[in-house]
């Protein structure tokens, strides 16, 4: 083992991966904070992604939530489709690694593997004390467990020049850009303009950065590629209003202009920070699948709730109208989501060996009730459902968590108490897998005590024959008065 590498923990998950209408499915805690800088909340993390190759999965995530970023990034690993884990932290990123970098604090991350070049990628935003601006770093490791110190993607800029970063390879060996990876973010010194920049040696080196035609401001950006080895950037505009799309067809060399194709209509619990950014992802046959919350198929969003959405294309560029995800009817059992919960920041899997009507999808999802009009009243879940028809229907959603997490368990920041931005779900020989943040009661000395958990669920069943009614046109009275609350939320800072 690398001396640079803290192995945290290993656990075996003998009750870990239960079928999608099993009574019980019981994460496993893979990780936890071991920091103690002064400009940490501590115990947390937060924020993490997660990716597969072969029979492996990568995870990392933020430990020690400070403002504008953590402590260091966390990784946790396994080589055998979730059975078991180790864990550690990235060297050489900040003052708090082993051994120590030149960075104050980092934050999110992104996972990626390089089949051509053999080697696992976290990709890291970055900010240190006495510099202004944000960096952009990768960290590399051929086996996922012993990493090197890490290579700069984008030098920091002069201003707040890099926010919400994401990774993707072309692990495609058809493409004729198979081995190219791609990192996008978003540029606040230029107006919110995406900006992606690509590598062709396993992230040794990096290209200078190109924006899309028109320059489109877009938030919480996800690239994938295509087998072909189209490159598309989904988004969410700079003002949070509508779902976009870009596109490079040589190799991320150039991106034509932006497709706008959905709307976007949010209710945010009360100071609970979460965004409507997507969670893509692409199946064997190059369909990419879209989702992230929406309230708009609901009555008015205030008081209703979100759904998770969902919208496909096979050329990134035309999509399908949006449809809410509405899981199948399941007796009041002890872990069945309740009906009309509010759905929050969805984590979208698609089993890469699957597509079309028999792709197998996974959605992990924070949830809580769609009533709780206060912070005080507000608990926070994860929930689990699935499909074994391209997305057409869903089995019955289940709870995850053990226990309800009240929102005063969960770290401050500027935007509400946090969980992370994103959440992620990768597929794994027909098992859905994620790791996220669970919470219990902060200890005596006010201490945080959230850490990183696993779930591993197979996804089977059957098409769901009556799958409950999906709205495909949230447009008329309803949509208008959707969009009368959300431009006068708008105009009214504070709320």
């Amino acid at each position: 083992m690398n001396k640079s590498v803290l192995v945290a923990l290993t656990v075996l998950a003998a009750v870990f991966a239960v079928p999608a209408g099993a009574q019980e499915a019981v994460p496993v805690q893979v990780s936890s904070d071991p920091y103690t800088n002064s400009e940490s909340q501590h115990q947390t993390q937060v924020e993490p992604d997660t990716f597969a190759f072969g029979g492996a999965v990568l995870s990392a995530f933020m430990t020690g939530r400070q403002e504008g970023g953590s402590a260091n990034i966390g990784w946790a690993y396994s080589a055998d489709a979730g059975a078991t884990w180790t864990s550690g932290f990235l060297p050489g990123l900040t003052i708090n690694s082993d051994p120590p970098g030149s960075n104050s604090r980092a934050a999110d991350p992104s996972v990626a593997y390089d089949s051509r070049h053999g080697v696992w990628l976290v990709n890291t935003l970055t900010a240190t004390e006495g510099r202004s601006g944000t960096g952009v770093f990768v960290s590399r490791s051929a086996d996922g467990v012993n990493w090197e110190n890490p290579r700069v993607v984008s030098e920091y800029s002069i201003g707040f020049g890099h926010d919400k970063n994401w990774m993707v390879c072309d692990n495609a060996d058809a493409s004729p850009f198979y081995g190219n990876c791609y990192v996008a973010w978003t540029n606040f010194e230029a107006g919110g303009a995406m900006e992606v920049v690509r590598s062709t040696d396993g992230g040794l080196t990096w290209s200078e950065p190109v924006r899309p035609g028109g320059q489109p401001a877009g938030f919480g950006v996800q690239p994938v590629v295509q087998p072909n080895g189209n490159v598309v950037v989904v988004a969410l505009d700079r003002l949070e209003q509508r779902m976009l799309s870009v596109r490079s067809t040589d190799g991320g060399l150039t991106f034509g202009p932006a497709n706008y194709f959905s709307e976007v209509r949010i209710r945010r619990p009360p100071d609970y920070r979460n965004n409507p950014f997507p969670s893509v992802e692409v199946d064997g046959a190059g369909k990419i699948y879209a989702a992230w919350q929406d309230c708009s198929f609901r009555n008015v969003c205030l008081n209703s709730g979100n759904d998770t959405v969902l919208s496909t294309s096979d050329d990134g560029i035309s999509w399908s109208p949006v449809r809410p995800i509405r899981p199948a009817a399941e007796p009041d059992t002890a872990n069945r989501v309740p009906a009309g919960a509010d759905y929050l920041q969805p984590g979208l899997g698609v089993d890469p060996a699957t597509s079309g009507p028999a792709g197998r999808l996974g959605l992990y999802f924070f949830y809580s009730d769609s009533q709780c009009g206060t912070f005080d009243a507000c608990r926070l879940e994860v929930g689990f459902t699935s499909s074994v028809d391209g997305g057409e229907s869903w089995q019955p959603a289940i709870r995850v968590s053990p226990d309800p997490m009240p929102l005063t368990w969960l770290p401050t920041t500027s935007g509400g108490r946090m969980t992370g931005d994103y959440l992620s779900t990768s597929v794994v020989g027909g098992k859905a897998i994620s790791v996220f943040p669970l919470a219990s009661a902060p200890a005596p000395d006010g201490s945080f005590r959230q850490a990183m958990h696993a779930s591993s669920i197979e996804i089977e069943g059957d098409p769901v024959v009556d799958p409950p009614g999906t709205p495909t046109d949230p447009g008329g009275l309803l949509g208008l008065l959707n969009d009368l609350i959300s431009l006068v939320l708008q105009l009214l800072p504070g709320i």
